[in-house]
């Protein structure tokens, strides 16, 4: 679950209602698809809305929901007083949920089963819904003073919305391992990396766990905060769960979690994890010291970056091998490095899905795919062949779903596995002529991984998961009419390998209790432990007297090697099976109805609001809300003007439904603005906006489209409103378009988008007939060259924006202050503009420290120097070196995450102005994720 992200959309919505002159996010989370023909059908606690094809998983998805809130609403001492609402999402490849508390208690489910990974599971779905109901009902609670503003206000009043990652994601890890026998808490991975990080120093402090960090483990909050939750409900009881939870929801000022945690646990946070965490380091100690007795020497480290890494392949000769690697510098992408010389270099960047696997003579690599739809609301995975030494790329497949490639020895074929509604199938593809067939048609019940073709040609094994916890390796013959596992327990069994010569079976499984690499010898059917690792070892490339694998350490995954000698390795352990299940899950009966959003479009939270105009302040209310699937957002604001003879509004409303978003906005409102002297004017501002704007997506670039029109008036709320020169009244009301376009990259531990460009171009075309009170055009050009630098994340950015207007009479110019140099009160004048600016953007250290659990951390510290120059007047041929606003200076900058969700850029910088005998001006700059959900606006 992206809980950042989706933080972010919500607390962006609700400050929209908060302030009631701020703007609705210009595009909605989540994106959902549109052309859908959507029904619902509902149970007692639950609305399952989905789209055409998914009524079978629906209603699966519905019994198996009640269940789990049985469980869960006994373990929580929570009911939510509606139906949570289950979204069924068909819309992408990557296996994902998230749950969301606003403006409704919401699950999106992404049926994508993570068949062939190490996270292991009985049934995709249960569990998903274990740990994302877990936090529905944890965010939900409200108890004693909250709970009554929560029935005044609703449901803009979340008390435990706000609380460190680790706590929120901790519990529902927790809620998914504890009515399962597997789970993140349960899981040998888990282990694995808290062994490892251990061992090696990389243990994190609260402060890390409390927040998502580009560090490693990135994914903290979750393994070592179930860890933690555990450490809690073993240590005084699983009832204080509840008990904490529940005095969390009654608290009226946020981030003093550590008071009811002193009442509950007997102290605070802080202590306690320090707590846990001295124990816990001591018993994974031991641990690896028991690991070390097992007679097999660990494997050889051959990398030092660490990170994520996956779907390692040996070449044929097996002179190369190649491997996906996401450092959080970069792109992620496929490393390929030359066994003869050691070097290593990234041969492709995108995000890779599933195994890459070498072509029959070497030459290429095939490999799954993950990008985005055309219009940016869908990600699927397709197949594609890379030429190792032209680096050409040819793509197979468009819009199969398809990953996991696997070619014939002979090339005529290449098999491949698919998924869609939570089914599994595999598939053959002839890549003459680009027809398929399916050899295991699609299945709930199953779900097939990394296949791979015996070295004669006549065998495939893969890894399918059968349902209840069984993950195993099958072996079938190559036309497809019988096959037959090798193990059938819920051991944890994938990637697998061949041997050279055919006669075993190389695959990684948890069945010692630590992911390790086993052979398995077809002849004699005899099971061999090949490697002995503490933190875990994937991905199997077996050569003739090398066994490469990525092992799992304390700072990630490394490229690793061990001798293949049979003395090296010892027979392999029989598994104990002590697994229950959920029990079975029957389809729902509930009658399904057409979807129509108008009827689930009831506000989901009002709160006063505040005016101003010449009378002083004005109290209003806002409203806000959006239908069940979330496509279609609105905000209402309304307060009385002056002695109640007109009103103050805000109305806007966001449609995502459509192949194009759609903005609206009607408002009457108020802007105070200085005047001469101690004066204030007070401006009145009616506006109405339209605004169409249509996105098109991929994995390298962004572009997106628009039309909008706006009428404005604006002139002096009252007669008595003091006047000043400068401030125009009149209306105006224009036509405009714009289009934008950018493949700037931004990685984890960027301070800067680097290697790309954004442009934009926009026209607007101000008219009388329209409405307005003037005709003039106005045109506008930017770009912005992110060019890097030799060290790693070091940027030059060049800049340059141009505009030009023109009018028959008077020119209202509303776009002076675009083009302002940095250190001047203004910027410059004339129908003509035009600004420039060179700045170098340096990263001089990571920090990642917070304060125990309050609610800042601080990630890194960057600096900036910059030059721009701007300039006004009537033609571009008069632009004159001394008639330019010049300034240079220098910013130091701060990347933080605030409440624990929220990306904040805080910064310090003194411009010094070239022109005149300028002072060095000093400023402050302050930015949020949050503007990243108002997207490219039109007006």
């Amino acid at each position: 679950m992206k809980r950042p992200a989706i933080l972010g959309v919500q607390l962006a919505i609700l400050l929209a209602a908060g302030f009631g002159t701020a703007r609705l996010p210009a595009q909605s989370l989540p994106t959902v698809p549109y052309g859908q023909a959507w029904s619902f059908l509902e149970t007692e606690n639950f609305k399952v809305i989905y789209h055409q094809g998914g009524e079978p998983l629906a209603r699966r998805a519905a019994t198996t929901a009640e269940l789990v809130h049985r469980r869960l609403s006994r373990l929580l001492s929570w009911r939510p007083n509606d139906r949570t609402r289950l979204i069924i999402l068909d819309n992408t490849d990557q296996a994902n949920a998230m749950a969301l508390a606003f403006p409704r208690n919401t699950i999106l489910i992404y049926p994508a089963p993570p068949a062939g990974g190490p996270g292991n599971y009985l049934d995709w779905l249960y569990e998903l819904l274990l740990h994302e109901y877990a936090h529905i009902l944890q965010i939900d609670m409200a108890t004693g003073f909250m709970a009554g503003l929560r029935s005044v206000f609703g449901r803009i009043v979340l008390p435990n919305a706000v609380q460190p990652m680790h706590q929120l994601e901790g519990l529902a890890v927790y809620a998914e391992s504890r009515y399962s026998s597997m789970g993140r808490n349960n899981s040998a991975l888990t282990e694995g990396t808290l062994r490892t990080a251990s061992a090696e120093g990389n243990w994190p402090g609260i402060d890390r766990a409390g927040v998502f960090n580009p560090s490693w483990p990135w994914d903290a909050p979750y393994l070592f905060g179930g860890k933690f939750t555990k450490f809690l409900a073993d240590s005084f009881g699983e009832g204080t769960l509840a008990q904490y939870n529940l005095a969390h929801g009654g608290l009226f000022l946020p981030f003093m979690q550590n008071r009811p945690a002193k009442r509950v646990y007997g102290g605070s946070f802080p202590a306690l994890w320090d707590d846990w965490s001295r124990r816990s380091r001591e018993g994974y100690r031991a641990q690896a010291d028991s690991i070390k007795g097992r007679g097999i020497p660990g494997m050889e480290r051959i990398t030092v970056d660490g990170m994520h890494k996956s779907s390692l392949a040996l070449s044929p000769d097996e002179s190369t091998l190649v491997f996906q690697a996401s450092d959080g510098l970069s792109h992620p992408g496929i490393i390929r490095t030359d066994l003869a010389t050691g070097r290593s270099s990234k041969i492709h960047e995108g995000f890779v899905d599933g195994a890459i696997v070498f072509s029959p003579d070497g030459r290429s690599v095939f490999f799954g795919q993950l990008d985005w739809g055309d219009d940016g609301r869908e990600m699927s995975c397709d197949l594609y062949r890379l030429e190792l030494e032209g680096k050409k790329l040819t793509r197979l497949t468009r819009g199969w779903r398809a990953r996991d490639p696997a070619p014939s020895p002979d090339g005529r074929h290449l098999y491949f596995t698919t998924t869609r509604l939570g089914q599994g199938a595999l598939c053959r593809l002839k890549p003459g002529d680009g027809s398929a067939d399916t050899l295991i048609p699609f299945d709930d019940s199953s779900s097939v991984s990394c296949p791979a073709v015996s070295p004669d040609g006549s065998r495939l094994a893969f890894s399918a998961w059968t349902g209840e916890g069984y993950q195993d390796i099958y072996v079938m013959t190559i036309d497809g009419r019988s096959y037959h596992p090798i193990f059938q327990d819920r051991a944890q069994d994938i990637q697998p390998r061949w041997s050279a010569d055919g006669s075993s079976l190389y695959f990684s499984s948890d069945r010692t209790g630590v992911w390790n690499i086993f052979r398995w010898d077809l002849a004699e059917e005899k099971l061999f432990q090949a490697t002995n690792e503490e933190g875990g070892a994937f991905w199997p490339g077996p050569g003739g007297e090398v066994l490469w694998g990525l092992s799992l350490r304390g700072q990630g995954y490394e490229l690793t090697n061990i001798g293949i000698a049979e003395e090296r390795t010892v027979p392999g352990p029989s598994f104990a099976d002590n697994y229950f299940f959920a029990g079975a899950i029957e389809p729902s009966p509930a009658s399904s109805r057409p979807y129509r959003f108008w009827k689930t479009m009831l506000p989901a939270a009002w709160l006063p609001t505040g005016f101003v105009d010449s009378g002083g302040g004005r109290l209003g209310a806002v409203v806000v809300g959006a239908d069940d699937l979330m496509r279609h957002y609105y905000l209402a604001a309304l307060a009385p003007g002056p002695g109640f003879r007109r009103w103050h509004y805000d109305a806007q409303y966001l449609c995502s439904a459509l192949p194009a978003d759609v903005y609206s906005r009607a408002s009457d409102l108020v802007a105070l603005r200085q005047a001469t002297g101690d004066d204030v004017y007070c401006e009145r501002r009616i506006e109405v906006i339209l605004d169409v704007t249509k996105t098109l997506a991929s994995y390298r670039r962004r572009c997106s489209i628009g039309l909008g029109y706006r009428r404005l008036r604006q002139g002096p709320e009252t007669e008595a409103s003091p006047r000043s020169a400068g401030y125009w009244t009149g209306a105006l009301a224009d036509l405009a378009a714009g289009a934008a376009y950018g493949d700037a990259k931004r990685y984890r531990k960027s301070v800067s988008p680097e290697d790309g460009r954004a442009v934009s171009l926009s026209a607007r075309l101000y008219r009388k007939a329209l409405g307005g009170g003037v005709d003039q055009d106005w045109g506008q050009a930017e770009w912005r060259e992110f060019l890097p630098l030799p060290m790693r994340n070091h940027v030059l950015m060049l800049a340059a924006r141009a505009g030009t207007g023109s009018s028959a009479g008077l020119f209202v110019d509303e776009f002076s202050d675009g083009f302002r140099a940095r250190g001047f009160d203004a910027g410059p004048g004339g129908k003509r503009k035009f600004l420039s600016s060179v700045e170098g953007r340096i990263p001089l250290c990571r920090v990642d420290r917070g304060a125990g659990t309050w609610p800042v951390f601080l990630q890194s510290l960057h600096g900036a120097v910059f030059l721009d120059a701007s300039w006004g007047g009537e033609a571009f041929g008069k632009i004159a070196w001394q008639g330019m606003q010049r300034s240079i200076g220098a910013e130091l900058r701060t990347d933080w995450t605030v409440f624990y969700g929220i990306g904040l850029q805080a910064g310090a910088g003194a411009a010094y102005p070239l022109e005149g005998k300028g002072n060095v001006v000093p400023y402050l700059s302050v930015t949020t994720s949050l503007e990243a959900f108002h997207g490219k606006k039109i007006h």
